[in-house]
């Protein structure tokens, strides 16, 4: 089997996951709201949504059940992926390690440090009302 044959395999295994989840949570959106999914309309959700992964569909859904009172379009179950791509955490930082201070920095640093410890016990202590 070639690579493409391989690739194209893959899509089609991960577009079945994310169709298999979108329906699972069309019929959840039924159960919740009470209302009725028409087969047309089913067909614009998996349209709108074919591009994400079925973790994405199942984080923006879960989301959405939390921010709408009615049924949530496929937009809004969107700018629930997208507003939740980091859950509740920040994406991690990729900062360059910051240079080793010379002995001369070091020690200059903790005079300082020292400095203002000693004008701190040096000020007068403040009465407890």
């Amino acid at each position: 089997m070639d690579t493409k044959q391989q690739q194209k395999r893959t899509m089609t295994r991960r577009q079945e996951l994310s169709a298999v989840c979108l329906a699972t949570w069309l019929a959840t959106f039924h159960q919740i709201y009470r209302q009725a999914i028409e087969e047309l309309a089913a067909a614009a959700y998996r349209e709108a949504l074919k591009g994400y992964s079925a973790a994405q569909i199942d984080r923006g859904c879960k989301e959405a059940i939390k921010r709408c009172a009615f049924i949530p379009k496929p937009a809004e179950i969107i700018r629930c992926i997208e507003q939740t791509a980091y859950g509740d955490y920040a994406p991690e930082v990729r900062a360059l390690p910051e240079a080793p201070l010379s002995n001369e920095e070091s020690r200059a640093i903790l005079l300082k440090i020292r400095e203002q410890v000693s004008r701190l016990k040096d000020q007068p202590k403040r009465k407890s009302a």
